[in-house]
């Protein structure tokens, strides 16, 4: 991903500075634990789990917090 800014020097010359930004690669561990992580009632991490499930992976083996009152 590239990241362009435009900045004014001190002689009022416009300067077009491009860098690359880092990226990250999730795993799909990491997503299925930002999935359950960020649940905000029962009803919504019951999406979340079916949505790991369909991940082929089992909410259950990954480390996430659930949202107070779920168990």
């Amino acid at each position: 991903m590239m990241s362009t800014t435009r900045a004014k020097s001190s002689s009022g010359r416009v300067r077009t500075v491009r860098r690359k930004l880092a990226t990250e690669e999730y795993t799909d561990e990491r997503v299925a634990e930002f999935l359950l992580s960020n649940t905000t009632d029962a009803e919504d991490y019951a999406r979340a789990v079916k949505l790991v499930r369909k991940m082929g992976l089992d909410p259950q083996r990954i480390d996430h917090d659930k949202p107070v009152g779920v168990r």
